[in-house]
């Protein structure tokens, strides 16, 4: 199934579609797959920094508090044990855990499909010729993007291939991010409320999700 994502000129209107090859027969939103691949995106970015000493990790004498029978106290191995003040903690958090969880990849792609058709339903998604930045510059980054009537929010643009000049010029705007358009993943598409895609970065999103390399085609609306 394609998707026909509107092409903008630089005066904000679109008179022809790009078309967005897929290799997906049904692209309708299956929530409970979009679900499982944000807890996974989500756990593999955790950061396990918790941590607790056991008793082979706190400092102090391994000596015997006091001899195994005859004092009418219970036997005493150690002062690092747990139930001992200043000894190892039992079963607090350790930071050698492994929450990272292996995404597959027929999945993310079928995902990233349904996330993408979903958000050019919603008319979020705008296709846009290559911005040609030759030096880092904000305002001919500015300049260069076209007279749309976005949404209220934040924006991510994609391009083809990584681009530094690009990247250094929208930087210093807060609301905007820069990708490879082969390097985005479900959680950029869902945390930003408009998508500008470039004509190349169309190009290799259609050889990610269709599994050749057409160039983009265009249908003129």
């Amino acid at each position: 199934m394609n998707i026909e994502i509107p092409l903008y000129n630089p005066e904000g209107k679109s008179d022809k579609n790009l078309v967005l090859k897929t290799r997906f027969d049904d692209l309708s939103l299956n929530q409970n797959l979009i679900s499982q691949l944000v807890y996974s995106y989500q756990s593999n970015a955790r950061a396990v920094i918790s941590h607790t000493k056991r008793r082979s990790e706190v400092s102090g004498t391994g000596k015997k508090p006091y001899k195994q029978k005859g004092t009418g106290y219970a036997r005493f191995g150690s002062l690092r044990t747990p139930i001992h003040r200043g000894g190892g903690v039992a079963f607090g958090p350790k930071k050698d855990r492994n929450f990272k969880k292996k995404i597959n990849k027929n999945l993310k792609q079928l995902a990233l499909a349904q996330i993408f058709n979903a958000k050019n339903t919603s008319k979020e998604i705008f296709a846009i010729e290559n911005l040609s930045i030759k030096k880092p510059n904000t305002k001919s980054f500015i300049a260069n993007i076209p007279k749309i009537a976005f949404k209220d929010g934040n924006m991510i643009i994609l391009s083809g291939k990584h681009d530094k000049a690009l990247y250094l010029s929208a930087r210093n705007i807060p609301s905007v991010d820069i990708k490879a358009a082969n390097d985005v993943n479900i959680m950029d598409i869902l945390t930003h409320d408009n998508l500008i895609v470039t004509k190349d970065g169309v190009d290799s999103l259609g050889s990610l999700l269709s599994g050749s390399k057409t160039p983009v085609k265009e249908n003129n609306a």
